[in-house]
């Protein structure tokens, strides 16, 4: 499992813009600034192709760290629901 650690830093003065550590697994965090509209926009506004990567990267997440036969019984079991 990983898991994404996102630590508010502060954001600008007109609020448009979140700047943010994110850390990955416990490695040092990355600071960030993010469009707040951007953060909270629907995930249905992204281009076909953005929702194809953002589906990989939630499964990339779900099955981090599982060998090539866990995925396969997982799969094998029925669909696979992964919550965010």
């Amino acid at each position: 499992m990983a898991t994404v650690t996102y630590t508010f830093v502060n954001r600008c003065t007109g609020g448009g813009h979140t700047r943010l550590d994110v850390s990955v697994n416990g490695n040092p965090a990355q600071r960030i600034v993010y469009d707040t509209d951007d953060i909270r926009a629907p995930l249905s506004g992204l281009s076909p192709d953005h929702q194809d990567l953002l589906k990989l990267l939630i499964l990339k997440v779900h099955m981090n760290g599982k060998t090539r036969q866990q995925i396969i019984t997982e799969f094998n079991q029925g669909p696979v629901t992964v919550t965010i």
